[in-house]
């Protein structure tokens, strides 16, 4: 086999690429056909593809830039070598139509078809591999110059060797044939021995000559290349034919294919090589053949070669090697199902799925649950330990629930930490529950990822088919509603959907609306309020809580509880959050001018102390408004020291260094953690209201004031209830908490949060209040 020589010639050859015009065609030339709607792309190809050469020829290009325009040029002249084709142009399909109208009307099946498309992830699928000659499939944005000329180089050298192939098998035919009526012309013509001798002597060689060079070609090619005559027995097979089936150098013509295949592939071959035959027409089809190293996907061209008598005595077939191209075109479509990260089904087979089975449950009359999962604090993981932890996390959380799954139901990831799952053949209510419990209790179980110690949860909605909806956007839509809720439940938590959460919803889209043009307008709508902190030993307060307010133009004045769960979800609490810090610092301010300051108290989220730079922003608020560190204090939840606990330890213990004051908020409501607390440098612990309110009634909850009492005494800390609001539950707190100085009490039996003209005025209120009760 000669094979092509790929070069790019220097300006100083003076070759380059043609560019074909109303002149016509060079034959010299390669003729490469460019169909493409992007005037783009034809200029930029016809400049990757200058001065290029194969095998000692240039290459001239045409240009169509529709698929109608190129079926007129091809009606023309039929001799182009090689197409690089778009698919999506005046049509989605006009490509693959040109496809068809080459291969079955025209019946070019030598012209060598180049795919290109501008839309990755948009290949075609395996139908068309099967249906549709094409026999390359790039994407344009993976063609670089190098790229595109190593991949027309291919084409024309496939196209060499099937020409080359077909030419020399047909000369050899005919030269066969001319030794045929030579030798009859001998037999009768004796005048003329010694001239039709040295003719036939001539003609031998020359059919000698092109049987070497047939074989040659045929077998250093890479295909699997037979003849067969037309009763099915193979008269040659090239080298690659013999190592592919692993047949020794031995092997003698004469087998069938019942002799080298299973009977269901020989079966195949015959049925196609028989279509050959009545049809005398090429075909193409593709045929799966074991080989030394498994099963082979092959692309079969096969062609009929005539006798002298123009019968068709044999059947030629070249088979390609496509496996590979099969698996890039399956992987291709599992990537366009499949989430990369989890390997989890993604959104669309998801859809798919569910809506596939609300048709079966229709049918069946079963019922069907979707649940939309989304975990709780994942950003705060995310943005403080990096992606890579968080991605880890999420391979972590997608195991676990493909665990649990039934072999019926799907989960499939949604994206971000947002998972659906869909849970099939359903008989009662109970049958949910069970899952949806496991699957708390499973999520909810501590992670080991990069030697961090990590915890999160869960936050589940639910809606059921047929009862909240038939269809999969309505299912999804009340599935993520539910979740909603359960999320403003407090989280870790998994609800039902029911009708009253469409107005909750609506609400909740509402609120962002205006919290977003609130913002916008530089918080006007806001205003703090203040509840004292009472001293034990005198009635006095020093301190007060900080809690914001907002006074909406429709709704009224809302309470925290109304709208700060909304501003996390929406992402906004971190800028109000800098907003009540400087408010709570500005008022300061205007106390010290007038008496003593007071120790202003801010809660601060979860979000607020992950945030970076929280301590520079700290600082700066302090120094342009004037005040004093310690007229500061920030107070802190439980639940918000969980995540990355180094991190937040450091945070907190840049803020006590500038000499804010810190407070643990809600405590024994959340992990209760003594080595986390010992470790922290908090200054206060403030007992939770949900311990204050039955305390006097039940010993089990004046047992845990008194032991969270005695833990921040032995700890240096101060000790603030939360929450008081009659006189037993105060002489109670007082009478495990009074012991120590600094020691305080917060709650309406003195005084509700008031606004700043007003807080000066319940001073005296106050204590009075303690006054009467205090004795």
């Amino acid at each position: 086999m000669t094979s092509g020589l790929l070069k790019f010639s220097e300006e100083s050859q003076g070759s380059k690429t043609e560019t074909r015009d109303s002149n016509g065609k060079h034959e010299d030339c390669w003729q490469v056909l460019i169909v493409d709607d992007d005037h783009a792309i034809h200029d930029v190809t016809k400049l990757v593809l200058n001065k290029f050469q194969f095998d000692g020829r240039p290459i001239q290009l045409s240009h169509a830039y529709s698929a109608e325009e190129a079926k007129t040029i091809l009606e023309e002249d039929n001799n182009f070598n090689v197409m690089l084709l778009d698919v999506v142009m005046e049509t989605d399909h006009a490509g693959l139509d040109l496809v068809q109208y080459v291969r079955n009307v025209i019946k070019n099946q030598f012209l060598r078809i180049i795919l290109r498309t501008g839309q990755p992830g948009q290949a075609p699928e395996l139908s068309v591999i099967v249906d549709y000659d094409i026999n390359d499939y790039k994407e344009k944005s993976e063609l670089t110059a190098e790229k595109m000329r190593s991949c027309v180089a291919t084409a024309l050298r496939s196209y060499k060797d099937l020409d080359t192939i077909r030419e020399l098998a047909q000369a050899r035919e005919v030269l066969t044939q001319q030794v045929n009526a030579r030798n009859k012309e001998l037999e009768n013509t004796n005048h003329l021995l010694k001239s039709e001798i040295e003719m036939r002597l001539d003609t031998e060689q020359q059919l000698a000559l092109t049987n070497d060079r047939l074989e040659s070609i045929i077998n250093n090619s890479s295909s699997l290349i037979s003849l067969k005559g037309i009763d099915g027995k193979y008269e040659m097979v090239n080298d690659a034919f013999k190592s592919a089936l692993n047949l020794n150098v031995e092997y003698e013509n004469g087998l069938t294919d019942v002799d080298l295949f299973p009977i269901e592939t020989a079966m195949l071959i015959k049925r196609n090589d028989q279509e050959v035959i009545n049809t005398s027409h090429s075909i193409q089809c593709e045929e799966l053949l074991p080989s030394v190293d498994g099963e082979h996907f092959y692309l079969s061209v096969k062609f009929p070669l005539y006798n002298e008598q123009n019968v068709i005595h044999r059947v030629c077939s070249i088979n390609t090697d496509i496996t590979d191209r099969l698996e890039a075109q399956n992987e291709i479509i599992h990537l366009a199902h499949y989430d990369p990260l989890t390997d989890l089904p993604n959104r669309s087979l998801f859809i798919d799925r569910l809506s596939q089975a609300i048709s079966r449950n229709q049918r069946l009359k079963k019922h069907l649950a979707v649940i939309f999962l989304d975990l709780d604090r994942f950003k705060n993981i995310n943005d403080t330990l990096g992606h890579n932890v968080g991605d880890k996390l999420l391979v972590e959380v997608a195991k676990r629930l493909k665990s649990i799954m039934r072999s019926a139901d799907s989960v499939c990831r949604l994206g971000g930490d947002e998972f659906a799952i869909l849970l099939t053949d359903l008989t009662h209510k109970q049958d949910v529950i069970r899952v949806a419990d496991k699957i708390m209790q499973l999520l909810s179980a501590q992670y080991s990822i990069e030697h961090r110690e990590l915890i999160v949860t869960p936050s589940m909605g639910i809606s059921r088919c047929p009862l909240d909806g038939d269809n999969v956007q309505l299912l999804l839509k009340k599935a993520d509603v539910a979740m909603y809720k359960a999320k403003r439940a407090g989280k870790n938590a998994y609800r039902f959907y029911s009708q009253e959460d469409d107005s909750q919803a609506n609400l909740q889209l509402s609120l962002e609306v205006d919290m977003r043009k609130m913002i916008n307008r530089r918080m006007e709508q806001l205003v703090l309020h203040y509840q004292p902190k009472v001293d034990f030993s005198n009635g006095e307060f020093t301190s007060v809580e900080a809690l914001i307010r907002w006074r909406h133009p429709t709704r009224g004045v809302l309470q925290p509880g109304q709208f700060i769960p909304f501003m996390e979800e929406a992402g906004l609490i971190v800028e109000v959050g800098t907003w009540v810090i400087r408010e709570a610092c500005e008022f300061a301010i205007r106390l010290s001018k007038t008496q003593d300051p007071l120790r202003i108290a801010v809660n601060l989220s979860s979000v607020q102390l992950k945030q970076k730079g929280l301590t520079e922003k700290l600082e700066s608020i302090l120094e342009t408004t004037g005040c004093s560190p310690e007229w500061l204090e920030i107070e802190v939840t439980e639940c918000s020291l969980i995540d990355d606990f180094e991190e937040t330890r450091k945070t907190l213990e840049r803020i006590a260094e500038i000499g804010i004051k810190l407070a643990i908020d809600d405590f024994g409501t959340g992990y209760s953690s003594l080595n986390y607390l010992k470790r922290l440098p908090f200054n206060t612990l403030k007992i939770d209201r949900s311990f204050i309110v039955d305390a006097p009634k039940k010993e089990q909850d004046k047992a845990i004031v008194t032991t969270i009492a005695q833990l921040a005494h032995n700890l240096n800390m101060n000790v603030v209830a939360e929450g008081v609001e009659t006189v037993e539950q105060y002489h109670l707190v007082k009478s495990v908490a009074s012991h120590h100085e600094n020691n305080q009490i917060q709650g309406f039996l003195f005084s509700k949060p008031v606004p700043e003209n007003e807080l000066l005025k319940v001073r005296e209120h106050v204590k009075s209040i303690w006054k009467k009760i205090d004795c």
